[in-house]
């Protein structure tokens, strides 16, 4: 049950997920350490939960979200850097998923004054699966690691819950990036020291090539309402307001508007792009 009002210049805010490490070398029993994924970034640049804000703004009001890098496979190591014979290569792990949000609301009001707002979600990429070993005595090439999924992007410029939002902004925009999967590791063909070293593989068994991982998903929405009112106009009436939203990704949906049990009120011309 807050109010929160005032005059700003901007609000930003930004959050980077950290990137994943990776795993250990080899056992003796032949397994390579199991590396980690990227981590989540969050960003809330106006958030209310039952509250009551009334903010003027001369500039933009900005959220970025950015996942962490998943991290990368360890290498298998060659038969010579293991008792004769080799170890398959690490996984890739997954990037970290991205949510930024412009505006925020729940259960709240906010009447809200600025040049523009802006919702950017990177997702963090998948880690890269390793090379497998080089075969000794089992005369066998080991298998190439899995390359991690990428991460999951979600931007709103405005979102709404049970809330009233007016808007006074020029631009409205939400762009949404999901990570790209990791590259799969190779399966050994050589024979001798390490995956590069030695000659090709003959009268033995190659190694299987890892999985390449999938891009994540992304999610883009201009404004989403949801049981909320939400009313936009320019500063200067008549005017034209820029509304957009844009998602790349696997399975990426984009809506200028997305709007459940709500009323959205375009009170000047819009240009409206959404993809």
């Amino acid at each position: 049950n807050s109010t929160i009002s005032g005059t700003l210049n901007s609000i930003s805010a930004a959050a980077i997920g950290g990137g994943g490490a990776v795993g250990g070398s080899s056992s003796s029993d032949g397994q390579v350490g199991i590396s980690s994924a990227g981590t989540d970034g969050m960003a809330y640049a106006v958030s209310g939960s039952n509250t009551k804000i009334n903010l003027v703004l001369s500039d933009a009001i900005t959220a970025a979200a950015t996942g962490g890098a998943g991290g990368k496979g360890t290498w298998g190591p060659g038969a010579a850097a293991r008792k004769g014979i080799g170890a398959d290569g690490g996984d890739g792990m997954q990037g970290g998923n991205a949510d930024a949000f412009g505006v925020q609301m729940t259960g709240s009001e906010a009447v809200l004054t600025a040049g523009s707002l802006t919702s950017t979600a990177v997702g963090g990429a998948g880690g890269e699966g390793r090379n497998g070993g080089s075969p000794g005595r089992d005369n066998v090439g080991d298998k190439g690691g899995d390359g991690g999924d990428g991460g999951n992007a979600t931007a709103y410029a405005a979102y709404a819950d049970n809330s009233k939002i007016q808007l006074t902004v020029d631009t409205v925009t939400a762009t949404a990036t999901a990570g790209g999967g990791g590259a799969a590791g190779a399966g050994a063909t050589k024979s001798g020291t390490g995956y590069d070293g030695g000659s090709t593989l003959v009268n033995g068994t190659p190694g299987t090539d890892g999985t390449a991982g999938t891009a994540g998903m992304a999610k883009a929405y201009g404004i989403y309402a949801t049981g909320s009112t939400v009313e936009l106009k320019h500063s200067t009436s008549g005017s034209t307001i820029t509304l957009g939203a844009t998602a790349t990704g696997t399975d990426s949906e984009a809506y200028a508007v997305y709007a459940t049990d709500s009323n959205v009120v375009l009170q000047d011309k819009i240009n409206i792009t959404s993809g």
